[in-house]
């Protein structure tokens, strides 16, 4: 508990950092430090995010 409590302190600073200075300019670590990535991730077997993204959400059409 007071771990996730800690780690929700944490998120909310870099959230601050970000906001203010620009998307981006605090990451993690792991991301790297090039902006141009060499590799990308494999995205064949996404599944599509219906639940989150306007653009992919399902349509029905009625008549």
């Amino acid at each position: 508990a007071e771990r996730d409590a800690a780690r929700e302190r944490l998120m909310a600073v870099a959230d601050r950092i970000n906001a203010r200075h620009g998307r981006g300019k605090l990451r993690h670590a792991a991301e790297g430090l090039d902006d141009k990535a060499p590799w990308h991730m494999r995205q064949k077997y996404r599944s599509p995010r219906r639940t989150t993204a306007w653009d992919e959400l399902a349509e029905a059409l009625c008549e």
